[in-house]
């Protein structure tokens, strides 16, 4: 039937159905987007409540988002920026790079060590899917630098005292003194994980010299380029002086920062050393020398590790002085 053919009564019941029909779709887009609205908003606070670094990209690298965290971090929201140069300054991708694992389907979890700000963080990286089907990669990122240094802690203690333990049994078994050093030497680098171990005595000449006698691990000549001093000079501002003059542990914790280790640094980290102790050898409140101990890793002696180095310095005191009597003894 033509419109022009309805009666009056017709058109108006159809409006009237229309207008029904309209306001039920209003009614139901409103629920939809207040659904939509619902969930961004539970899924915003998940995002936002997360202690840690999300964003995500596309297949083309390109930010399409970041969490309030991050933004903060960067100091700017590089939407629609190369995540490689939002986030690292790279000119290109990545090194470390999984995004094309991810856009196969993959969901990527690891530990990775930040060269930027030398955090270590644990990773998931997750293909994300969109209503149109298409991809993008969601990274997630939470800071676990203390985890990793309590972990490490705890190793390095465990490795000195493995240490500790077996230098007791070489003063049981050494009878020359020079045996015994370079033994407690190629244990505290073999069973205590170090990079180098050598020990130094303390000369009474007219520079305050330290005499090295022994070492083990890698060395590669450090010994005979570098000049040590227990006087209260320049070269004797390091742990090694510093130990002797005051009778206690002198740590380095970080030679490319520490102001007093200028005038060896560039040796040491030549050779692959970032932190070093210096641990006194005592007789009768003396200090003859001191075992000097060098890590790979800056910050490397806490609390609980220089609390079992220690008594090994100690121990190490002990058996040369016994040795030296022992020989003083047979002379006579």
């Amino acid at each position: 039937m033509k419109d022009e053919d309805k009666t009056k009564d017709q058109l108006i019941s159809e409006l009237v159905e229309l207008r029904q029909r309209f306001a039920d779709l209003e009614a139901k887009n409103a629920r939809v987007v207040g659904s939509w609205r619902d969930l961004w908003a539970s899924h915003e606070a998940i995002v936002e409540a997360f202690d840690g670094l999300i964003y995500i990209c596309s297949k083309n690298f390109e930010v399409e988002f970041m969490n309030k965290r991050l933004i903060r971090q960067t100091g700017h929201y590089p939407l629609g920026q190369k995540c490689y140069k939002a986030l690292y300054n790279l000119d290109g991708i990545c090194s470390w790079c999984v995004n094309e694992r991810v856009f196969r389907g993959e969901t990527i979890r690891w530990e990775w060590l930040s060269s930027k700000d030398n955090c270590w963080y644990k990773v998931v990286n997750t293909p994300v899917q969109h209503p149109d089907g298409s991809l993008s990669c969601m990274v997630m990122m939470q800071d676990i630098t203390e985890r990793k240094q309590t972990e490490e802690g705890l190793r390095r203690a465990t490795r000195a005292l493995k240490a500790l333990n077996e230098s007791n049994r070489a003063l049981a078994r050494a009878n020359e003194e020079s045996q015994l050093i370079h033994e407690i030497c190629r244990i505290v680098v073999e069973i205590g994980g170090y990079r180098l171990a050598w020990v130094g005595l303390a000369e009474q000449d007219e520079e305050k010299s330290v005499r090295p006698v022994g070492c083990s691990g890698f060395e590669e000549g450090y010994l005979d380029s570098v000049k040590i001093s227990w006087a209260d000079t320049e070269k004797g501002q390091g742990p090694t002086g510093v130990a002797i003059r005051t009778g206690k542990p002198a740590i380095c914790k970080n030679m490319l920062l520490d102001p007093n280790y200028v005038v060896w640094r560039d040796e040491a980290t030549r050779r692959g050393y970032a932190s070093s102790i210096a641990l006194p050898l005592i007789c009768e409140n003396k200090v003859f020398g001191a075992l000097n101990v060098y890590a790979p890793e800056p910050d490397a002696f806490d609390a609980e590790e220089v609390s079992l180095l220690v008594p090994l310095a100690n121990d190490l005191a002990y058996g040369i002085l016994a040795l030296r009597a022992r020989k003083k003894a047979v002379e006579k």
